[in-house]
């Protein structure tokens, strides 16, 4: 191919270009982190129709493509000490998790008069907190965070139940509480950080690469946690994610 370059001295002159492929790709998604274009912008067809004006060689990405190749630049010169990871890592890391010692929000939630003698318990001694109990649900992950963090707020109301209620058996001990308190902790930074993905209909790199280093990061200190099993789930985490 022929292209105009200037010379020294101002003159133009034809030289030989060869196109790049790969320089072209990288180009593009310097583009898109720079001015935060959204990433459905290579399925836009006026801009699919400017590029192959342009350089009709050029095979223009997908939109999974562009984002992976923001995500090599962005781990390359940000976060040069994590994988390649993917949003979707979280939630799989997430739902894998299986949660026990929830049958005491279960029971509590079962029945109107249930709920009724909880909340007298609450009042008894004085919590003050308009959060309900909630029951987790395993097709949402972001349920059981909810869960456990509502449950936390009342740990001391199950063992007052206990002496009340002869049916009630699944009281959670002093150790399932410091597990439950170190699990809502981390699973918080999903939740804040789903919630800012689901907040903007087209998320730009800028706003979802600086996320993933920080979930990234955050699973790296969970593994120096003095609960075992904290350290072990952070173990599986990273491998999840470096995985992607």
């Amino acid at each position: 191919m022929i292209k105009a370059t200037k010379t020294k001295e101002g003159d133009v002159k034809p030289s030989t270009f060869q196109f790049d492929q790969d320089i072209a790709r990288r180009e593009l998604a310097n583009m898109v982190i720079l001015h935060e274009y959204p990433l459905s912008i290579a399925d836009h067809s006026g801009f699919q129709r400017f590029l192959l004006s342009v350089q009709p060689m050029f095979k223009i990405p997908t939109r999974n493509t562009l984002k992976s190749d923001i995500m090599k630049m962005f781990a390359h010169v940000q976060c040069p000490h994590t994988s390649l990871v993917l949003a979707d890592a979280m939630m799989d890391c997430i739902l894998d998790w299986h949660l026990e010692k929830k049958g005491s929000v279960s029971y509590w939630t079962g029945s109107p008069k249930r709920e009724e003698k909880f909340l007298e318990t609450v009042r008894e001694l004085e919590i003050v907190s308009t959060k309900k109990l909630a029951i987790d649900c395993k097709m949402r992950w972001n349920s059981t965070f909810l869960m456990i963090r509502s449950a936390v707020i009342y740990k001391t109301v199950f063992p007052r139940l206990r002496q009340r209620d002869s049916q009630f058996k699944c009281v959670p001990t002093e150790n399932d509480w410091v597990f439950a308190k170190e699990i809502s902790d981390r699973l918080e930074v999903f939740f804040v950080a789903t919630k800012q993905f689901s907040g903007t209909k087209y998320p730009t790199a800028n706003n979802y690469l600086p996320i993933l280093c920080d979930i990234r990061y955050a699973i790296s200190q969970w593994g120096t946690s003095t609960v075992e099993e904290i350290r072990l789930m952070a173990l599986a985490m990273a491998r999840k994610f470096d995985s992607y």
